[in-house]
């Protein structure tokens, strides 16, 4: 299958994908003690509903490349990573 001209280095174009789940919880966690968990678990919400919406008008309106995307859906996964990884405590203690 070719997505944006691109056949042989999909499998390459993956890794900044797990790049940035591994990373957005390293470098996101200490801001969910020092901000607080549950305005961080807000911004984290606000700034992945943002992303995929310019990612999605951006890709609506044919402006991505596969770079770009990539780009986008790698800072997706950092700042969902680091939300998801961090809410799940809170989650368990309020529905045991």
């Amino acid at each position: 299958m070719r997505f944006y001209g691109v056949r042989e280095k999909w499998r390459w174009l993956s890794l900044p994908f797990a790049l940035g789940n591994v990373l957005g919880p390293l470098l996101l966690g200490h801001l969910f003690d020092t901000i607080g968990r549950k305005q961080m678990i807000t911004l984290t919400y606000a700034a992945r509903g943002s992303i995929v919406a310019v990612t999605g008008w951006l890709f609506h309106a044919g402006l991505l490349t596969a770079q770009t995307q990539t780009l986008a859906w790698t800072t997706y996964f950092f700042v969902a990573s680091g939300g998801r990884q961090f809410s799940l405590p809170d989650g368990e203690r309020i529905f045991p």
